[in-house]
């Protein structure tokens, strides 16, 4: 529910340039959102059932989801509050630092409670669906950032070859990383 208001309050009222998509944090949003909108269903599909199972269907779009959301959500994450720090782009306006503080942490955290509470095993060969989003996100990014200028305020910048190809490169082993983790502590679920 907290992410859905997030992305309506983005939509409505941070998106006056319309690049919501411009920017990772909105990816991460919804994907939080579709993961955590199936869980709801899958939960109440459950309850409705008294303890019945589900479709293995459902039960693998929930994985995919949370092994795109939990990966990428640590990048907007760190992201966010690396920029933050080192450009001092935490704003002083209080709904807008609210809302950022919000959209950077808040998702991740409950992804990262959902995971917890869920035992999800992350599974070896599915680490492309957040590298795939990624990779999706990047040509968004750089041509609404031809189109319209900086995204990130001028703290990432797609003028920099070198530094685009620095980013993409370790965002990609970022994200294996992440992955590898949360692979490993899921094994110790699997029977």
């Amino acid at each position: 529910i907290l992410c859905t208001y997030a992305i309506i309050m983005n939509l409505i009222f941070f998106n006056k340039k319309g690049h919501y998509f411009s920017f990772l944090t909105n990816w991460a949003a919804v994907s939080s959102v579709i993961h955590f909108s199936l869980g709801s269903y899958a939960s109440y599909q459950t309850w409705k059932d008294r303890g019945g199972s589900l479709p293995i269907g459902l039960l693998r779009t929930l994985l995919v989801t949370i092994e795109i959301a939990l990966p990428i959500g640590f990048i907007v994450f760190g992201l966010y509050w690396v920029l933050a720090t080192v450009f001092n782009t935490i704003s002083t306006v209080p709904m807008v630092a609210y809302v950022n503080i919000q959209d950077h942490t808040l998702a991740y955290s409950l992804g990262l409670i959902d995971y917890a509470i869920t035992r999800s095993r992350f599974l070896g060969r599915h680490f492309i669906f957040p590298i795939f989003l990624v990779t999706l996100y990047l040509p968004v990014n750089y041509l609404y950032e031809v189109h319209s200028g900086p995204v990130y305020a001028g703290a990432i910048t797609w003028q920099d070859g070198a530094f685009v190809i620095i980013l993409c490169i370790g965002g990609n082993l970022i994200i294996l990383f992440i992955y590898a983790v949360f692979y490993l502590h899921g094994k110790k679920y699997r029977k």
